[in-house]
């Protein structure tokens, strides 16, 4: 035992002399090395070349302090007045007057001419990605000369998600509204076209162009940064008519730059690039009466209470008259006016008097060309002399168009200063001209940049609500909504004119395209949407937490 011990022990030794060796030996060459090292630093800090550049680090600080005290020595040698007098006489005999005018408009021209090509050369065409997706079905137009250039294509590429804020619709039915046959006839074309080209999702070319401006259907994905709404979910949905890359008359649809949306179930709506809206369709009521509303309710909803400035706190016995009741913007104020209490009065032609009849009492409904009526209608006398005769209004609604905004006038209510009544007023209840389309190639392009530019920079601070003028972001969500509750509750109906299927687009487009439409008139793109028959009228019902309720009218011709 003894002699382990005394192994270990001088194993133990051995290791601790080799270790301490090592130490040794590593502290040398260490110092070696920094004396080396020091030594280069020593010899490069002497060397010629060293020298070299601390003269010159001298020179230059030398030169930079007397450039710096020559300057202070000459500004304080300066006269301002003389300056500012050569200022002006440059100003008034150089620069001012037509000159100035024309600098402006060239450097203005020069500015969106090279934004343009920029944006054109430097732009990512997807073209050639949507070439290898399947083709779905859609209703175009072919060109801007009139309706007669509107077919089913077979071949528009599917959308597919390429960002966090986007979603892809489903589209079960698309209404027809007035819009499109204003879009057909190049409505919004130049503003259309210059948003698109600033943005890469969009394909390069204009046409065909989708029509549709409203429409219902089921969510089939859902971006990651969407909230409130899941794949699966029914909603509606309204596209103002310069959205480039067409609108809902497809069988797909994908809406971008959604925000706004929450968790509150059937209550989310959120807001979409372009001033695009989207909600929970309401409950109880089938794709085809939904498709008929989104649309036309944010006319309807921004002519109540943003133009008249009405709600259901100032409504009750109001008298206010509604041009084109039976269209679909005077269908849904007709009912919303009514259920906040107004004495609402309306203007339709013959053809739309059952209809209007469904809605209001007899004696508040008007026909103009009364030559046409018979029987009831035609004792009821001129509806210019009733109405020059009657009391006059204090809200006049035009849901019609330009044409009768004589008539409109007319109809309003005059002052009363001494007993405090304001004099009526007229609203503009149908989608308004856009400026870009009546300003000329060259100044319509300068307004269409203006607007993408105001959006592009407005928008993300939540200052300039939608996007390009559609209406407020607040306004248009506020629509849906409330819509959908009124619909819920059974005191708004939903007026579809006739249901087509989506093979027959022209014959679609053509009975929207009347003189006196009935409601409005839906496209449906999938079998599984409800499939409603009827005579010259039919009343829908369903059953909702116990109670019979209406649900939407199909009018029959």
């Amino acid at each position: 035992m003894d002699e382990v011990s005394l192994l270990v022990s001088q194993r133990m030794e051995s290791l601790q002399i080799r270790a301490l060796s090592s130490l040794d030996a590593t502290c040398v060459l260490l110092r070696g090395h920094l004396q080396n090292g020091i030594a280069w630093v020593n010899g490069a800090w002497e060397s010629e070349r060293a020298q070299a550049v601390r003269e010159t680090a001298l020179r230059l600080h030398a030169w930079s302090l007397a450039v710096y005290l020559n300057m202070k020595e000459s500004i304080s040698q300066v006269h301002y007045e003389e300056v500012l007098q050569r200022m002006r006489h440059i100003w008034l005999t150089e620069v001012g007057g037509p000159r100035l005018q024309w600098c402006c408009l060239g450097a203005i021209s020069g500015c969106f001419l090279g934004l343009s090509l920029g944006m054109t050369i430097g732009r990512k065409r997807l073209a050639i990605g949507h070439l290898r997706l399947p083709g779905m079905r859609a209703i175009v137009c072919r060109d801007c000369h009139g309706i007669d250039g509107v077919t089913m294509a077979e071949d528009i590429p599917c959308p597919t998600i390429s960002g966090p804020d986007q979603i892809i619709v489903q589209v079960r039915c698309a209404s027809v509204d007035p819009a499109d046959i204003r879009v057909c006839c190049g409505y919004g074309r130049v503003l259309r076209r210059h948003l698109g080209k600033y943005d890469p999702t969009i394909s390069g070319s204009e046409f065909p162009l989708v029509l549709g401006r409203d429409g219902a259907g089921v969510v089939l994905e859902v971006g990651d940064g969407v909230r409130g709404f899941l794949p699966g979910d029914e909603v509606w949905f309204a596209i103002p008519p310069w959205v480039p890359g067409g609108g809902s008359m497809s069988q797909l649809i994908m809406l971008r730059g959604l925000k706004g949306g929450d968790d509150k179930g059937s209550a989310a709506s959120a807001t979409g690039k372009w001033g695009t809206v989207v909600a929970h369709k309401p409950r109880g009521v089938g794709f085809e009466g939904a498709s008929t509303v989104p649309f036309a309710a944010c006319l309807a909803w921004e002519a109540a209470t943003v133009g008249a400035k009405l709600g259901p706190e100032n409504t009750d016995k109001k008298r206010v008259l509604v041009h084109g009741g039976t269209t679909g913007v005077g269908i849904l104020l007709i009912q919303l006016l009514s259920a906040w209490g107004a004495h609402v009065t309306t203007v339709v032609g013959p053809h739309g008097a059952h209809l209007a009849r469904r809605l209001l009492p007899q004696e508040n409904v008007l026909l103009y060309n009364e030559e046409e009526g018979s029987g009831d209608e035609a004792a009821h006398g001129d509806y210019t002399s009733r109405l020059r005769w009657s009391e006059k209004f204090d809200v006049v609604f035009n849901a019609v168009g330009p044409i009768l905004s004589e008539a409109c006038l007319n109809s309003c209510r005059e002052a009363d200063p001494v007993q405090g009544i304001p004099a009526g007023i007229v609203v503009t209840a149908y989608s308004r001209p856009i400026a870009s389309d009546t300003r000329g190639l060259i100044v319509g392009a300068l307004c269409s940049v203006w607007t993408y530019m105001r959006s592009l920079i407005l928008s993300p601070l939540d200052l300039d609500g939608c996007s390009v003028g559609w209406m407020d972001a607040a306004v248009a969500q506020e629509a849906l909504v409330q819509f959908g509750r009124l619909i819920e509750s059974g005191r708004v109906i939903p007026v579809v004119g006739k249901v087509f299927p989506v093979g027959d687009a022209e014959l679609a487009l053509q009975h929207a395209d009347t003189t006196d439409p009935l409601g409005k008139t839906v496209v449906r793109f999938s079998k599984v949407a409800f499939c409603m028959t009827a005579a010259t009228l039919e009343q829908r019902s369903v059953v909702l937490n116990g109670g019979t309720r209406q649900s939407a009218w199909l009018l029959k011709e």
